[in-house]
């Protein structure tokens, strides 16, 4: 029908477009009401979030040339370590 009626296919793609807003409200509302799953749909499929699949850990570890002196001067000439 909408093939040979134009104004037949605009209704109908108001309609699909009055349906898409009606739902998109209701995401929204129910986002900002704490949802997590409505929030987590949101940032997939309208900001194109995606979550990492892999973490990555670095850590440093920062020693001071004074610090390393005084704790090998404690093992060395005190027998103890200062920590």
């Amino acid at each position: 029908m909408c093939q040979f009626d134009p104004l037949a296919e605009l209704a109908a793609q108001k309609g699909k477009a009055d349906n898409e807003l009606r739902a998109a409200q209701r995401l929204n509302e129910a986002s900002e009401a704490g949802d997590a799953k409505a929030s987590l749909a949101i940032l997939q499929h309208v900001h194109g979030w995606t979550a990492r699949q892999e973490i990555s850990v670095d850590v440093y570890q920062k020693i001071s040339v004074i610090t390393a002196l005084e704790q090998a001067r404690a093992r060395v000439i005190e027998g103890t370590v200062v920590g």
